[in-house]
């Protein structure tokens, strides 16, 4: 790939490529860091009747939430804040926990989280347009190949089972075009592959693969990528929507303090019940990302 790339098509590429995946590097590395240590609330419980703006609580009392799990130990957990099972922490604004971090996004790491799906686009996109044409031509001549076989078309094309295993429909594609790469490998020597270059220029099974499975890792960011900023712009967190497709008749209590500065039970304000899909920290597309990039800053 390098070798066409510099060859072909000239080393300015070489150079975007190298500073696109090292820019991808930076970004996967912090954010895998501070797994168990960034935005983790460290506050005391603050006493409810000092609370003066709305908040959102666990129950028509107007109770504020604490966490009991791991080594939490009866903390307080501030509104919008997740426990996270895997990490062992609470997380403020906890938006998911991605597998492919091993940590937790939060609000305060979406921008730079959206900034690596987005490269990681850029690099599957320019990383193949140089020899994507080719790998497909190559992918072709396989098929073309195995369906040519005898001993392939009786055992694989002509069967009604390659319609349904490896996938269904799509697989049947994919397993012959297999076959057709090992028969074209099989049909030239070892000395044929001695060249510079010959990885790319001569059908190879490892390149193919190499292709699909990008493809389809380009495809989980690209949904990540646009799901992430979805929600961000409406004001909403991963977790939230997916507890508003997960329930809808779920409930979520706010309480609106009252102004009286007495310590009567009166003063501490109403509770009033919300339906999860009211998106009550939605403050418009521009203002939305505007606090997300304040809390990017300040993190």
């Amino acid at each position: 790939g390098w070798y066409t790339a510099v060859i072909e098509v000239g080393t300015s590429y070489t150079g975007f490529m190298q500073a696109v995946l090292f820019s991808i590097v930076v970004l996967y590395v912090r954010l895998c860091l501070g797994r168990t240590t960034h935005n983790v609330p460290r506050y005391n419980l603050p006493a409810r009747e000092s609370i003066r703006l709305p908040y959102e609580c666990v129950n028509k009392q107007g109770d504020l939430k604490v966490c009991n799990k791991d080594g939490c130990s009866g903390s307080w957990r501030p509104p919008r804040a997740h426990h996270c099972s895997t990490c062992g922490v609470c997380r403020l604004d906890f938006d998911h926990h991605c597998p492919w971090l091993g940590n937790c996004v939060t609000t305060a790491r979406i921008q730079q989280f959206l900034w690596l799906l987005a490269l990681v686009l850029v690099a599957a996109a320019a990383g193949w347009s140089p020899i994507l044409p080719r790998v497909l031509a190559h992918i072709s001549l396989s098929l073309s190949k195995s369906r040519a076989d005898e001993w392939y078309r009786e055992f694989w094309w002509d069967a009604w089972y390659s319609w349904i295993f490896v996938g269904g429909p799509p697989g049947r594609y994919i397993v012959g075009s297999f076959f057709g790469f090992r028969l074209l490998r099989r049909e030239r020597g070892p000395e044929e592959d001695n060249f510079p270059g010959s990885i790319i220029e001569l059908p190879h099974l490892r390149i193919a693969l190499m292709l699909l499975f990008s493809g389809v890792f380009a495809v989980i960011s690209m949904a990540l990528l646009l799901i992430t900023f979805y929600t961000a712009s409406r004001g909403q967190t991963t977790l939230e929507t997916l507890k508003v497709w997960g329930n809808r008749e779920a409930k979520r209590f706010i309480c609106i303090p009252s102004d009286r500065l007495d310590d009567s039970e009166s003063s501490l304000g109403e509770v009033f019940t919300v339906d999860w899909n009211e998106r009550i920290y939605d403050l418009g597309f521009k203002e939305n990302w505007r606090a997300i990039l304040a809390k990017g800053r300040s993190r």
